[in-house]
Protein backbone atom coordinates (compact mmCIF):
# COMPACT_ATOMS: atom_id res chain seq x y z
CA UNK A 1 0.00 0.00 0.00
CA UNK A 2 1.36 3.14 -0.97
CA UNK A 3 1.54 5.38 2.11
CA UNK A 4 3.74 8.25 1.53
CA UNK A 5 2.63 11.07 4.25
CA UNK A 6 -0.64 8.75 5.00
CA UNK A 7 -2.84 9.41 2.59
CA UNK A 8 -3.35 6.06 1.56
CA UNK A 9 -3.97 5.01 5.34
CA UNK A 10 -6.48 7.62 5.99
CA UNK A 11 -8.40 7.75 2.56
CA UNK A 12 -8.64 3.86 3.26
CA UNK A 13 -9.39 4.06 6.29
CA UNK A 14 -7.27 0.82 7.42
CA UNK A 15 -4.83 -0.19 9.90
CA UNK A 16 -0.80 -0.35 8.70
CA UNK A 17 2.47 1.04 9.65
CA UNK A 18 4.09 3.77 7.82
CA UNK A 19 7.63 5.31 7.93
CA UNK A 20 8.44 8.87 6.67
CA UNK A 21 12.30 9.63 6.65
CA UNK A 22 13.04 13.23 6.40
CA UNK A 23 16.45 15.94 7.02
CA UNK A 24 14.48 18.01 8.21
CA UNK A 25 12.90 17.85 11.85
CA UNK A 26 10.02 20.32 10.88
CA UNK A 27 8.48 17.78 8.54
CA UNK A 28 8.69 14.68 10.70
CA UNK A 29 7.28 17.02 13.20
CA UNK A 30 3.92 18.08 11.28
CA UNK A 31 3.42 14.54 10.31
CA UNK A 32 4.04 13.46 13.58
CA UNK A 33 1.12 15.71 15.02
CA UNK A 34 -1.08 14.48 12.13
CA UNK A 35 -0.57 10.98 12.66
CA UNK A 36 -1.33 11.79 16.76
CA UNK A 37 -5.12 13.02 15.69
CA UNK A 38 -5.64 10.08 13.36
CA UNK A 39 -3.89 7.48 15.54
CA UNK A 40 -7.20 6.29 17.53
CA UNK A 41 -9.36 7.01 14.53
CA UNK A 42 -7.57 4.71 11.76
CA UNK A 43 -5.58 2.34 14.21
CA UNK A 44 -2.17 2.67 12.20
CA UNK A 45 1.48 3.89 13.62
CA UNK A 46 3.89 5.72 11.89
CA UNK A 47 7.85 6.11 12.63
CA UNK A 48 8.95 9.80 11.89
CA UNK A 49 12.81 9.67 11.53
CA UNK A 50 15.57 12.39 10.67
CA UNK A 51 19.12 12.00 9.73
CA UNK A 52 20.01 12.02 12.86
CA UNK A 53 18.13 8.91 13.85
CA UNK A 54 19.46 6.80 10.94
CA UNK A 55 23.23 8.34 11.56
CA UNK A 56 23.91 4.94 13.30
CA UNK A 57 23.47 3.23 10.36
CA UNK A 58 26.33 5.04 9.16
CA UNK A 59 29.13 3.05 11.26
CA UNK A 60 32.08 1.56 9.53
CA UNK A 61 31.00 -1.89 9.43
CA UNK A 62 27.34 -1.80 8.79
CA UNK A 63 26.23 -3.20 5.38
CA UNK A 64 26.67 -0.66 2.21
CA UNK A 65 22.85 -0.26 2.43
CA UNK A 66 22.42 0.37 5.63
CA UNK A 67 25.24 3.15 5.16
CA UNK A 68 23.57 4.82 2.29
CA UNK A 69 20.30 4.81 3.70
CA UNK A 70 21.78 6.96 6.29
CA UNK A 71 23.99 8.70 3.69
CA UNK A 72 20.74 9.45 1.56
CA UNK A 73 18.92 10.85 4.21
CA UNK A 74 21.18 13.46 5.52
CA UNK A 75 20.16 17.23 5.44
CA UNK A 76 23.29 18.81 2.87
CA UNK A 77 22.46 22.16 3.62
CA UNK A 78 25.52 22.59 5.62
CA UNK A 79 28.07 21.20 3.51
CA UNK A 80 28.78 17.54 2.96
CA UNK A 81 28.80 15.21 6.02
CA UNK A 82 32.55 13.11 6.57
CA UNK A 83 31.69 9.27 5.33
CA UNK A 84 29.11 10.66 2.38
CA UNK A 85 32.15 10.28 -0.43
CA UNK A 86 32.75 6.70 0.24
CA UNK A 87 29.64 5.52 0.74
CA UNK A 88 29.08 7.75 -2.87
CA UNK A 89 31.85 5.98 -4.59
CA UNK A 90 31.27 2.60 -3.14
CA UNK A 91 27.38 3.60 -4.48
CA UNK A 92 29.05 3.85 -8.04
CA UNK A 93 30.07 0.39 -7.77
CA UNK A 94 26.94 -1.25 -7.51
CA UNK A 95 24.86 1.30 -9.68
CA UNK A 96 26.27 4.23 -11.50
CA UNK A 97 23.10 5.65 -12.44
CA UNK A 98 21.95 5.55 -8.47
CA UNK A 99 25.26 7.44 -7.98
CA UNK A 100 24.86 9.64 -10.32
CA UNK A 101 21.18 10.61 -9.33
CA UNK A 102 22.65 10.85 -5.23
CA UNK A 103 25.38 13.29 -6.21
CA UNK A 104 23.20 15.68 -8.14
CA UNK A 105 21.16 15.02 -5.13
CA UNK A 106 23.80 16.28 -2.72
CA UNK A 107 25.10 19.20 -5.04
CA UNK A 108 21.65 21.35 -5.39
CA UNK A 109 21.17 20.85 -1.87
CA UNK A 110 24.35 21.94 -1.12
CA UNK A 111 25.20 25.82 -3.83
CA UNK A 112 27.96 26.78 -4.16
CA UNK A 113 29.88 23.53 -4.27
CA UNK A 114 30.72 22.02 -7.53
CA UNK A 115 32.37 18.70 -6.23
CA UNK A 116 32.03 17.57 -2.90
CA UNK A 117 33.64 18.52 0.07
CA UNK A 118 33.80 17.52 3.97
CA UNK A 119 32.51 19.84 6.88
Amino acid sequence: MRAYHGGEVRNAECGGHIFVLSPRPSVTGRFRKAEEEARARLAFSASYLTGRDLQPLAADGRSFEERALAAAITGFGGGVASGTVPVLLEMHKHNETVAGLFLTAVLEECPGESEPGVR
